[in-house]
């Protein structure tokens, strides 16, 4: 059974002055981050976690960094007073003492993969790596300096890549490996998180430029979000949206990078590989929550798209 999320704070419905307009926080177009090789990252925290509908965690205060990876759906992320309006693919980050709330929309709820990490050993150390990182409702206060981050430009706390796919699919390698085995693997999860930390200074220098997505798109991304199993064309989904299904599938991928096809049996596959890990269902009953009737085309195309089957992905990810 999956670990229960570190994202625990409740929602405060208290409304609260923000910045209307995304902020950028950084100028990332240099090309090479000043300060990587003092690295040594270590891995505190990482779990999947699913909002409910208008749900959220915050405002709250973390001791250490933390990455949000949006899996799907639609929401509102506030670092520091400034308003970012998430979907499927965003980054958020945010370091210590770094006032920040997610909310989730009521229509597309938020799946989030959650990291937390310290930038230095050192850093680590000093906030107990081998506990779960504590959440606050005020500021922490530290013996000696806060964790630091010895990047230069800084991270943004909001990106969205130009492609989510390789950043996406390192953070999920980590969560999982982080999710199954939380301390055994400390080698391979610090080898991951410098991964991430690599694909997120790519996405850096590929990110889109801030525009609102469509209305259509956002409605077809809420509908297979909300309904994974269902079957999901350009026709239907265009209709409803009055457009042709020729404008409706351009639109689709200009917004997304991806084709609807390619988007869906994406969405299809990290559910499956986080129903596997989670071991309440077998191979056939996680291919027909997804929307696979067929448990062997399942099989067929999670190992084309992992290199490994279901079930041994299963059995590699599962909990001692």
């Amino acid at each position: 059974m999956a670990c229960s999320s570190p994202f625990a704070f409740k929602k405060d419905a208290t409304p609260r002055p923000v910045n209307q307009s995304p902020v950028e926080t950084s100028n990332c177009d240099q090309p090479e981050w000043q300060g990587w090789r003092k690295l040594t990252p270590v891995v505190r925290y990482a779990n999947f976690y699913d909002a409910e509908p208008s749900g959220g965690f915050g405002p709250r205060y973390i001791s250490d960094f933390q990455i949000l990876c949006v899996q799907s759906g639609a929401g509102d992320a506030v670092v520091d007073d400034n308003l970012f309006q998430i979907e499927a693919g965003d980054i958020v980050y945010y370091g210590p003492n770094e006032r920040h709330e997610v909310t989730s929309s009521a229509a597309a709820p938020l799946r989030l993969l959650g990291l937390h990490f310290a930038y230095l050993d050192d850093d680590a150390t000093g906030i107990n790596a081998t506990q779960r990182p504590n959440t606050s409702p005020i500021p922490f206060t530290f013996d000696s300096a806060p964790p630091t981050c010895p990047l230069t430009p800084a991270p943004p706390r909001w990106l969205r890549p130009r492609s989510a796919t390789a950043l996406r699919s390192r953070i999920e390698a980590l969560v999982l490996s982080r999710v199954s085995c939380s301390t055994s693997r400390p080698i391979e999860q610090r080898g991951l998180l410098l991964e991430v930390i690599e694909a997120w200074r790519d996405a850096i220098l590929d990110r889109l430029p801030r525009k609102a997505i469509h209305p259509a798109v956002e409605a077809a991304c809420a509908a297979i979000a909300h309904d994974l199993a269902a079957n999901h064309a350009v026709e239907p989904l265009a209709a409803a949206a009055l457009l042709s299904a020729d404008h409706f599938g351009k639109l689709f991928k200009q917004h997304t990078g991806q084709s609807l096809r390619h988007y869906v049996r994406a969405a299809r596959l990290i559910e499956a590989r986080r129903l596997l890990v989670e071991g309440r269902l077998n191979v056939a009953e996680v291919a027909r929550a997804v929307g696979y009737e067929d448990a062997f085309y399942f099989s067929r195309i999670f190992h084309d798209s992992y290199g490994v089957s279901p079930s041994r992905f299963r059995a590699q990810f599962s909990f001692s």
